[in-house]
Order: C-alpha cells, then sequence, then structure tokens
C-alpha cells in the first residue's frame, strides 16, 4: 500500500495563546478558534504571515473545545468547564444553553454540531471527570437551539467525541 506524503505545516502562526483545540472558519474566511485560558480568537490575513491579525471576541471562563458556527452570526462552544454556550460574534456576550443533561450536571462537554433545522448536538466526553482525567463515561446529548438545560441524553457510551452532521445538515453521526 503506497502512503500518502506527510503533512507538513507551511508555517507556524503566533495567536497568543496555548491549546488551540478545535478550529472553524467564516464566510469571510477568517479562522475561529478557543485557547486554554478561555479566549476566544479570531485569525485574519493568514495568507500573509506577515499580516496576521488576531483578535479576542470573547471569554468562556473556562476551556472551550469544540465550536460550531450558525448562520445568525453565533457561535457554539464547548466549554470543558461550563458547559454548551452561545456567543454571539456580534458583541461577545456569552450565554449558557447548557450544563446538565436530564437534570444531570456534567463535566467535560467536548464537541457540537447543529443541525439546518436549529437542533444541537453535543458531546461529553466524561460524566464524571474534569478534562485532564479522561474517562469512558461518555453521553451523547441533543437539544434546540435555544435550550437552556436538562436535555435529553441521545446515546450513552464510550469515547464520545465529535458528532458529524451529514449533507444536508439533517442528520447526525457520531
Amino acid at each position: 500500500m503506497d502512503r500518502p506524503e506527510p503533512l507538513l505545516a507551511r508555517r507556524y502562526v503566533a495567536i497568543g495563546g496555548r491549546g488551540p483545540e478545535d478550529v472553524v472558519a467564516d464566510a469571510r474566511g477568517r479562522v475561529l478558534t478557543g485557547v486554554e485560558d478561555g479566549r476566544i480568537l479570531r485569525l485574519d490575513g493568514l495568507l500573509d504571515p506577515e499580516a496576521v491579525r488576531v483578535e479576542t471576541l470573547a471569554d468562556t471562563g473556562g476551556r472551550p473545545l469544540g465550536l460550531e458556527l450558525l448562520p445568525d452570526n453565533g457561535l457554539l462552544v464547548c466549554d470543558a468547564e461550563r458547559g454548551l454556550l452561545r456567543i454571539d460574534l456580534g458583541d461577545g456576550s456569552v450565554r449558557v444553553l447548557a450544563d446538565s443533561v436530564a437534570g444531570e450536571p456534567l463535566r467535560f462537554y467536548s464537541n457540537v454540531a447543529a443541525l439546518s433545522d436549529g437542533s444541537v448536538y453535543f458531546t461529553v466526553s466524561s460524566r464524571r471527570y474534569p478534562l485532564h482525567w479522561g474517562s469512558p463515561h461518555a453521553v451523547l446529548g441533543s437539544g434546540g437551539g435555544s435550550a437552556t438545560s436538562s436535555n435529553t441524553p441521545a446515546q450513552d457510551g464510550c469515547c464520545a467525541s465529535r458528532p458529524t452532521v451529514t449533507p444536508p445538515k439533517s442528520s447526525w453521526t457520531d
């Protein structure tokens, strides 16, 4: 079997933060990411390393992991410490959408996907342990875009990581 060519970094971009976890690109080609200290950053001008601009959009107050852009200028964030968050990219306000499932507080929210009908699926990589412990006590939860808490677990299992939405954003897989 032929091996593909190794993937090599074209260049490194200093972003002023450690541990970017997930990245999403907006319609203008700018890249958003969350870093270890809780900031959500937007990088613009990546085609020219000398002209890269890094802007802080918001601070989650926790550890942002998974990101999902919304069509209404919002950003869903799975924050390992605070839960499922919604950030308004216009003013940087942060709102908690879910921090428990079926009344049970959860830890280590890890990733999120949104469907075109407004449904949101998110993974919690551990029901019991924080980010740095890891555990096979995972849950996939779901809720509408306006959910505030107490979403119903869709699946209980091991090592949930990234819900993936199938085209045309009408169903999901894990």
